[in-house]
């Protein structure tokens, strides 16, 4: 989130795997990213782009099913961020905003 929030590519990247993939799920109830994000320059640019355009609030670190997560709230609406690692570095995000799914997680 640091480097996110900072800007900073070069230390962003860095965290990423070589074949990280970005999921979204919006639900068609909140926008989101349509396709997987595909790679480490891609999704480094698209992390940067949301955090320069939307306001994150309440950035707490969870855990859900033994897993490390972020909950927030990105542009007003709750979101949950899954992170999978591989070889000690982020190789999955999976971005959950659909409101529906995340009645089912107490985020608050």
């Amino acid at each position: 989130m640091r480097a996110a929030g900072g800007g900073d590519l070069a230390a962003l990247t860095e965290l990423l795997h070589e074949d990280v993939v970005s999921y979204n799920d919006g639900g068609g109830k909140v926008r989101a990213a349509l396709r997987p994000i595909v790679g480490r320059a891609k999704v480094a640019s698209f992390l940067l782009a949301l955090v320069a355009r939307y306001d994150y609030k309440q950035v707490r670190m969870v855990e859900v099913n033994g897993l490390p997560a972020v909950a927030t709230q990105v542009g007003g609406h709750q979101q949950l961020v899954m992170i999978g690692i591989r070889d000690g570095r982020i190789s999955e995000i999976y971005g959950v905003l659909n409101p529906d799914k995340l009645t089912h997680v107490h985020l608050t």
